[in-house]
């Protein structure tokens, strides 16, 4: 099996935008990388289809990374945060279907940073209740042939990994 070594932008470049991802897809491709992650901080801070265009272009497969900045959280949050979040997330697998990315990646949970302690109680109704807030979602993005990935980011260290969200059939 041929794997796919990919680079994140943000290597390079806090914002992504059009001028900047022709750049950064070049120079990723020059590097030797088969893929490059593209954060998707706000919808329109780059156009999907230029950028196929663009990674087409270098040979680059694309994955799109969820930014979860602040207020950005699914689980544990006022019921508008959570349904403004999920819009978010719907609009990051729109972008990545026409994008022609399979993945949509990051910590789609919570806001990045974000920790709170919580009683077993609470982590279970958080693990049901991002189970509840993530299944349109993955309704959508199998719909449009895009995996969500969970990255659980820890702050320690000690036990990060990805978990696909994206039932196989």
């Amino acid at each position: 099996m041929e794997r796919t070594l990919g680079v994140s932008t943000r290597l390079w470049t806090r914002r992504l935008d059009d001028a900047s991802l022709a750049e950064l897809a070049a120079h990723a491709a020059a590097l030797g990388f088969g893929a490059i992650e593209l954060p998707l901080e706000n919808p329109g801070d780059w156009d999907p289809a230029a950028a196929r265009e663009v990674l087409a272009g270098h040979g680059l497969a694309p994955v799109v990374i969820g930014v979860m900045t602040p207020l950005r959280n699914l689980v544990s949050a006022p019921a508008a945060e959570i349904a403004a979040t999920g819009h978010y997330l719907a609009q990051c697998i729109d972008v990545a279907a026409e994008l022609g990315a399979d993945t949509v990646a990051g910590p789609l949970h919570a806001s990045t940073g974000r920790t709170w302690t919580m009683t077993g109680a609470e982590r279970e109704h958080a693990y049901l209740q991002l189970r509840t807030n993530l299944a349109p979602l993955v309704d959508r993005a199998v719909a449009r042939g895009v995996t969500l990935v969970i990255e659980p980011l820890n702050r320690y260290g000690d036990r990060t990994s990805a978990c696909s969200l994206t039932p196989t059939t």
